[in-house]
């Protein structure tokens, strides 16, 4: 069976760096996943990309050329004549009916291989969802950026068509400013040989990235240093160059004294450069990515030089004029700062942190003054040169404002970790100050938010209310903070007087949607749907009891008896349910039982409520769990010799009452009637 190298090239403007890896990889999986589909075979199948490109390589594609024509001839004989007429033609040419059908059902695909590939690609261009797509020219076409090119190679051949009002060719763009800029693929085997041999083109993004990751270790090994491990940079730096060449610069020792963060955001951040440490001492050294190969390296390097020291002076002078006042002497400013439309000003919003912040700690029972401070200073840096300047500095010029101002630890560290975490598995906050006033200004956000807009969905967010709403729940989970979230979400919606809202509508908003990120948050961990949902039914407010009882279901299933538990407590639920009675609230240490079955499972159930009191008051639900199995067997004799619907009304209600105990001290924990 003769076997093919498939081809097929976007050529594009510039695609911007932060989506040109999520893009090509979003091209291979949908790319992938219709080849699968359309159960062609392959050997490998990989994607290409650079700031001009997305490309998708096929290596050894396979399907059945040889019965082509006995196909095409049978098809076209099945189309041309009714089925009569196509039967005596079989016959009379000698073709085995059975056989030909057959082959037509099994090859088509492989037949209609260049369609199927033509298809799948234009299926793909045309249904970018992902991305916010733009139009070009005078139609209507739309892409992430203007397309210039689509090629389309089966080794040599090319496939023909149309797509977005383009036709396929075989032309190909190389680099802009080396080599050629127009190339033409004479196979697609070569395409990775042409476009590096003529076009001046490292088309692999991975081998390119390689690339890049070595040549830096080679260039800095004579400064003995190295640079820190920073995966997202590496991946930019790929996105914005086709031939990179690695280059070394250097800045003012003088800058050094700026703070840490400060030079790392410049010169990694905004200029796509790497610095160089020994030790985990900053060098005042650079390195950057050229994408042109030139003799004139030094005037590369110089032109690089300028501009981070331009950049540096900036920060330096900001650094200096912030400094002529204290952290604290900015926080008069804030009240001419808007913190979100209709939600006041930082300095309101600072109030309510204040205020927030406090509450929390009476309630786990931490000082309050080094909270208060904290949470005064938290949004002062906001209104700083530095932090107008460049943005993304803030809370790192707060903690080191407020470190340089002679402020305690927990004080300073906490301007800085109040943003923590910014995204999934980002770092928590490191001690419980910062995580106070981390989850205050988080609840404080999340309220003003739904106040404003009570409409925020999953879809329409745009102040990332769930993202905040993840990183308030990892810090109290996390960090072990045992708070009621509603009453603290009730305190923050009461904070906002001068607004006109119903309150208890707003905390119902607030509390559905937090249940959901709890719900999306565990199944991310890996918990199952199941056990998430029996605890979520219990509605517990409290996330570190929520993540408790978590472990312990999980926990549960895990054993033997788990199955027979569950299986007593359905039918427990299904007896309550025909109940017509009003079943007792008082002790059963005040009922008069008649049975051994009744006598025995109420001795239990009274011992079970002594022993297991102060363990729920601590969230040892695995050990309660583990005491709970007990019930079990007195439970089931109690259903094989006892009758509960007994015409006695008062021994009904007795029994009736034995079991809603039982159903009761699980519903403390979950509802594992939900369990599979």
């Amino acid at each position: 069976m003769k076997k093919y190298t498939f081809l097929m090239e976007i050529g594009t403007e510039e695609i911007p760096y932060k989506i040109l890896r999520t893009l090509s990889e979003n091209f291979f999986e949908k790319f992938s996943t219709e080849i699968k589909n359309k159960k062609i075979k392959y050997k490998k199948i990989s994607w290409l990309a650079s700031p001009r490109r997305i490309a998708i390589k096929i290596n050894k594609l396979q399907y059945n050329n040889t019965q082509n024509k006995n196909i095409e001839k049978s098809e076209q004989i099945k189309t041309k004549f009714n089925n009569k007429k196509y039967e005596n033609i079989i016959n009379n040419n000698k073709i085995n009916q059975k056989i030909c059908n057959k082959n037509i059902q099994n090859n088509s695909k492989k037949y209609e291989i260049n369609n199927i590939l033509f298809n799948i690609t234009k299926k793909i261009l045309t249904n970018i969802k992902k991305f916010n797509l733009m139009r070009w020219g005078n139609g209507d076409n739309q892409f992430i950026i203007p397309i210039h090119t689509i090629t389309l190679l089966i080794n040599k051949k090319i496939i023909s068509g149309e797509i977005l009002k383009i036709q396929t060719n075989r032309i190909i763009q190389g680099h802009r400013f080396m080599g050629k800029n127009i190339l033409t693929v004479n196979h697609a085997k070569n395409y990775q040989k042409i476009l590096f041999k003529h076009g001046k083109v490292i088309a692999d993004f991975n081998y390119r990235k390689k690339i890049i990751q070595n040549n830096i270790n080679k260039k800095i090994k004579k400064y003995d240093g190295k640079i820190e491990k920073n995966n997202k940079l590496l991946n930019e730096v790929t996105s914005i160059t086709e031939w990179p060449i690695i280059l070394i610069a250097k800045f003012k020792k003088k800058f050094l004294k700026l703070p840490k963060e400060i030079l790392t955001h410049i010169i990694q951040d905004v200029q796509k450069c790497f610095l160089i440490f020994n030790k985990k001492k900053i060098l005042p050294y650079f390195i950057f990515i050229s994408n042109i190969e030139s003799n004139e390296k030094n005037k590369i390097i110089s032109g690089y030089e300028q501009t981070i020291h331009s950049r540096l002076q900036d920060a330096n002078f900001f650094f200096k004029e912030d400094r002529k006042l204290k952290l604290i002497e900015y926080l008069p400013k804030l009240n001419n700062i808007t913190f979100k439309t209709n939600l006041g000003s930082l300095r309101e919003k600072t109030n309510r942190i204040q205020i927030l912040s406090e509450n929390i700690s009476k309630k786990i029972q931490i000082n309050t003054e080094n909270i208060q401070r904290a949470a005064i200073l938290s949004k002062c840096d906001l209104v700083t040169n530095m932090v107008t300047e460049f943005p993304k500095t803030q809370g790192i010029i707060g903690m080191h404002y407020a470190k340089l101002d002679n402020e305690p630890l927990e004080v300073y560290l906490a301007q800085k970790e109040q943003y923590q975490p910014k995204f999934f598995n980002d770092n928590l906050p490191t001690n419980i100050i910062s995580s106070i006033i981390s989850i205050a200004d988080k609840i404080d956000t999340l309220t003003g938010t739904f106040i404003v807009n009570t409409k925020t969905t999953y879809k329409n967010d745009p102040f990332h209310i769930r993202r905040i709403s993840t990183g308030i729940l990892q810090i109290i989970i996390e960090k072990k903070i045992s708070i009621d979230l509603k009453k603290i979400i009730i305190k923050s919606i009461k904070l906002y007087k001068n607004y006109s809202f119903q309150t208890s509508k707003i905390e119902n908003i607030i509390m559905k949607f937090m249940f959901n990120r709890l719900y999306s948050l565990y199944k991310r961990k890996g918990y199952k749907k199941d056990i998430i949902k029996s605890v979520l039914s219990q509605n517990p407010t409290n996330p570190t009891d929520f993540n408790y009882r978590i472990q312990a279901i999980n926990y549960l299933k895990t054993l033997n008896i788990s199955k027979k538990l569950i299986t007593i407590n359905k039918r427990i639920i299904n007896i309550l349910k025909q109940s017509k009675e009003t079943i007792q609230i008082n002790n059963i240490e005040n009922i008069t039982f008649n049975t051994n079955e009744e006598i025995q499972l109420a001795k239990i159930l009274i011992q079970l409520k002594k022993n297991t009191k102060p363990l729920f008051l601590s969230f040892q639900y695995i050990e309660i769990l583990n005491k709970l199995i007990i019930l079990y067997e007195p439970t089931n004799a109690l259903f094989k010799n006892v009758k509960i619907f007994t015409k006695n009304k008062q021994r009904r209600i007795n029994r009736l009452t034995l079991l809603n105990k039982i159903r009761n001290l699980f519903l403390k924990i979950s509802d594992i009637t939900l369990l599979q």
